[in-house]
């Protein structure tokens, strides 16, 4: 399992044939709870790391840290687009 830049987790699988790939892939897999915390914690240093480079005050990162981490208390990782949750808690808080 790696993470691309984009924090979506890619599988190196050998591909058999279309069809049983077809079948294999029409929903997407249940995360584990490894994989879950390892994608939290990708956009929590996310979230830092534009702070930094926009040197926003701790207060504002910490509470851009703060609503990401209440969001996915109430929804899985699967459910919410990550990426664009990290954008829009940063966008609040320098409201």
């Amino acid at each position: 399992m790696e993470v691309d830049v984009d924090g979506s987790f890619s599988y190196a699988e050998p591909q058999a044939d279309a069809k049983a790939s077809a079948d294999k892939h029409s929903r997407p897999k249940a995360l584990k709870t490894e994989e879950e915390q390892l994608l939290q914690a990708f956009y929590e240093f996310k979230i830092q790391d534009v702070c930094d480079a926009f040197t926003f005050p701790r207060k504002t990162q910490a509470t851009a840290l703060i609503y990401f981490k209440r969001f996915y208390l109430q929804w899985p990782v699967m459910d919410g687009t990550s990426s664009k949750e990290y954008h829009v808690n940063m966008h609040i808080c320098c409201l």
